[in-house]
């Protein structure tokens, strides 16, 4: 596992540097205009656009993986060695929540570090909420692409990875009506903020979807010839 894992990361680290630094360069600058116009972003859009970034950009190179692994024929080769078929995707399940928990890091530290500089207020739960959104989304978008990675082939890879990210985030977007249910009866009546445990529930969710997908690849790669 720990091999394919370094395998993984040396065929698309130099992807992985640009899009880390493009994202930060992106969400720095998201947050300033925020921070100094009056316009739609002000205030928590910038937060939001900012978090997008970085989580959007840290998802791109690991969804290139496939390409390249195809493109070198290293998809093939990989049968070869003396790993199972499990183990060869959940290295890449795993791999792909590596990079969403770099994401959530990286957010989150750019966002508290930008306000600390700049002195602004900084509310660690609405921060923590937006990344939740997001990263909740970026397993979805997994849960939806891997599977159809698998069965269909990279031929169709844009396509399924575009449907899987947008479908994902549109579906994530409704976390307000979320919020209006928890602060409404029955709910309210348990005298519970439940609001706050919202970001753990969701990302609980998104884990549980993520799994499930790793064991429908597992048996579409399993009845797969190459």
């Amino acid at each position: 596992m720990l091999g394919l894992q370094y395998t993984n990361f040396f065929m698309v680290y130099r992807s992985v540097l640009m899009y880390a630094a493009t994202s930060i360069v992106l969400s720095g600058i998201s947050l300033w205009i925020s921070d100094v116009s009056e316009s739609f972003v002000l205030g928590e859009g910038g937060k939001w656009l900012a978090i997008r970034f970085i989580m959007l950009l840290m998802m791109l190179p690991i969804l290139e993986l496939s390409k390249i692994e195809a493109k070198s024929g290293y998809d093939k080769y990989v049968l070869t060695l003396p790993v199972r078929r499990s183990t060869i995707v959940q290295s890449y399940y795993l791999f792909y929540f590596l990079f969403i928990t770099i994401g959530v890091i990286l957010s989150y530290g750019v966002v508290y570090i930008y306000t600390l500089l700049f002195q602004l207020p900084f509310n660690s739960n609405n921060v923590v909420e937006l990344i939740a959104v997001d990263a909740v989304a970026l397993l979805l978008a997994g849960a939806i692409v891997f599977p159809l990675l698998y069965n269909y082939g990279v031929e169709k890879s844009d396509v399924i990875i575009i449907a899987g990210v947008f479908g994902s985030f549109i579906s994530i977007n409704n976390v307000s009506e979320i919020h209006y249910l928890l602060e409404r009866p029955p709910l309210s009546n348990l005298n519970l903020n439940l609001s706050i445990y919202l970001p753990f529930l969701l990302f609980l969710v998104g884990i549980l979807l993520f799994i499930l997908s790793s064991l429908i690849s597992l048996c579409i790669y399993r009845k797969k010839e190459f």
